[in-house]
């Protein structure tokens, strides 16, 4: 597994180098070693404190789960797919691109709260919250029964998006 912040700078550096360095080249970053999910769940306890446990899942049992969430058979077949393949050892092994691209070796996973990204409070961030909460409100209100009219922003930001959907019904 590799730190999801190993990732951003790789995907940066890529993107603002030079296109010769990176033409016909595909990277694998990886973390400085191959943990299970168990090992993450474990190291996630110990950084936040709270209980947190791994629980493997059937394949068929995600698929139906992820197919009633509402997310599309190409996107659940991908996720089921690669979950089976991270099951088997397909994720068994490291590599140096972390080091090779950013000079430095990759982070492990946050072992502390010192060291656990902590949620985004960017303007971007405030905003979809801001929007969610105003769509929750209007689809309350016309789950109810009363006659609520949602602003056309806040209908064209949550259409089509399954999960604000199903949030707003509670699931």
């Amino acid at each position: 597994m590799v730190d999801a912040r190993d990732v951003a700078e790789i995907a940066a550096k890529i993107l603002t180098d030079e296109p010769d360095h990176h033409h016909a080249k595909v990277h694998t970053p990886t973390g400085p070693e191959a943990i299970s999910f168990t090992q993450v769940a474990a190291q996630l306890h110990e950084a936040i404190g709270n209980p947190v446990s791994y629980v493997a899942v059937p394949d068929d049992a995600a698929r139906q789960a992820m197919l009633a969430a509402g997310l599309s058979e190409w996107l659940v077949g991908m996720l089921v797919e690669y979950g089976h393949a991270y099951s088997t050892g397909w994720s068994d092994y490291t590599t140096n691109d972390v080091q090779e691209l950013l000079e430095r070796q990759p982070r492990r996973l946050p072992t502390s709260p010192a060291t656990t990204p902590q949620h985004s409070t960017s303007k971007r961030s405030i905003m979809r919250t801001t929007t969610w909460r105003r769509y929750r409100a209007c689809a309350a209100g016309s789950q109810s029964g009363h006659r609520t009219r949602c602003p056309p922003a806040i209908r064209r930001a949550a259409s089509g998006r399954s999960h604000w959907r199903r949030l707003s019904r509670g699931r």
